[in-house]
């Protein structure tokens, strides 16, 4: 994968293959790069990826979270966290997410070109809990351990 940003706090980081900006209250970041930007705003667990050749859309509230993507990966860890893990892979597809408070998981996306991975930046870790994911649009849907990310 192409243009990796993680971020981990309010940072702002600029390069060639993904500058990361962050930006926020209560873990409210922004991530913008080249074949693989990706923008995260969000409150307790609200994020938005969007970003070029790996869009995706992560729209959420305490874990609520709507990922919408194409030849691109995203990587969005649960928002207060949990043992279960929603994994979307596809190429040039759209996948949605939602999930109900404390999601209590992470929504993976893994596509063609471009990856954009965030942790902490918005309230994503946690502890132990169920995960209420509803999945549209996706080529294929798997739960899993977060521990193994």
């Amino acid at each position: 994968m192409c243009s990796k940003a993680k971020v981990e706090g309010a940072a702002e980081v600029e390069g060639a293959e993904g500058a990361a900006e962050v930006e926020g209250a209560e873990g409210a970041a922004e991530v913008e790069g080249a074949e693989g930007a990706a923008e995260v705003e969000g409150a307790e667990g609200a994020a938005e990826v969007e970003g070029a050749e790996g869009a995706a859309e992560v729209e959420g509230a305490e874990g609520a979270a709507k990922v919408e993507g194409a030849e691109g990966a995203a990587e969005v860890e649960g928002a207060e966290g949990a043992e279960g893990a929603a994994k979307v892979e596809g190429a040039e597809g759209a996948a949605e997410v939602e999930g109900a408070e404390g999601a209590e998981g992470a929504a993976k996306v893994e596509g063609a070109e471009g990856a954009a991975e965030v942790e902490g930046a918005a309230e994503v870790e946690g502890a132990e809990g169920a995960a209420e994911v509803v999945v549209e649009n996706a080529a294929e849907v798997e739960v899993e351990d977060a521990e193994f990310f």
